[in-house]
């Protein structure tokens, strides 16, 4: 018996039809297309490399779509206008004079507009490629901007914490060693008066002293001259 070969179109399309009857639904999850994969013998990195090219194509035709609307919408807004003006230019002309000096814009209008739809209808696949390809650029830089401004808001807030903490410990500081100054200036400042008399008649006529001491209680333990 002679094996049996496929192309790779029939490979395509009897993997397809085998998927799709084991799985009956329209859609497949990434894990179960890994493990139909692995049950016929391919490793899961070549389903991820080819579920990842997959992928890119799939949003290349979306840009290309999203593209080609955005275009005929252009065409629209190019019309519109081209429309109004030249019926109003027309209106005018007739109701004016003879002369049809309106069919010249009308023309020469015209012609810029024909060129734009056989650009809209025949796309040129190179520019379209290159259009894409400044959106994507444009895409790009606006997310680094946005990166740029998001780590600059970052920086500045860590910066600002940072300056609040320090101004915050050096006001600690500063009152921690303004209460300490306080404290010993207080002791310094008090005092207690102590009478030194040799007896009593001289404690009469000679004037009284005082005894100078750092704290009270040195005040209290300071002797007095008996008679």
């Amino acid at each position: 018996m002679t094996e049996r070969k496929y192309s790779k179109d029939e490979v395509d399309a009897i993997l397809g039809r085998a998927i799709e009857r084991e799985h009956n639904r329209g859609e497949l999850a990434h894990e179960d297309l890994i493990a139909a994969a692995l049950e016929i013998g391919i490793p899961a990195t070549t389903i991820e490399a080819a579920a990842s090219e997959v992928l890119a194509e799939r949003g290349e035709r979306d840009e290309i779509v999203a593209l080609r609307k955005q275009q005929w919408r252009g065409f629209l807004r190019h019309l519109v206008p081209y429309l109004f003006v030249n019926g109003f230019l027309v209106t005018l002309n007739v109701l004016t004079t003879h002369f049809p000096w309106s069919l010249f814009p009308l023309f020469g209008w015209g012609i810029g507009l024909v060129s734009h739809l056989m650009s809209v209808i025949l796309p040129n696949r190179w520019r379209l490629e290159r259009h894409l390809e400044r959106q994507r650029d444009r895409e790009r830089r606006r997310q680094v901007k946005e990166q740029i401004r998001a780590n600059a808001r970052q920086i500045e807030q860590n910066v600002g914490r940072g300056i609040s903490a320090v101004l915050q410990a050096a006001a600690d500081r500063i009152a921690g060693t303004s209460n300490s100054e306080n404290r010993d200036a207080s002791r310094r400042v008090r005092y207690s008066p102590t009478p030194c008399a040799p007896d009593q008649g001289a404690a009469q006529d000679a004037p009284n002293e005082t005894s100078w001491s750092r704290d009270p209680e040195e005040a209290k333990q300071t002797p007095h001259h008996r008679k």
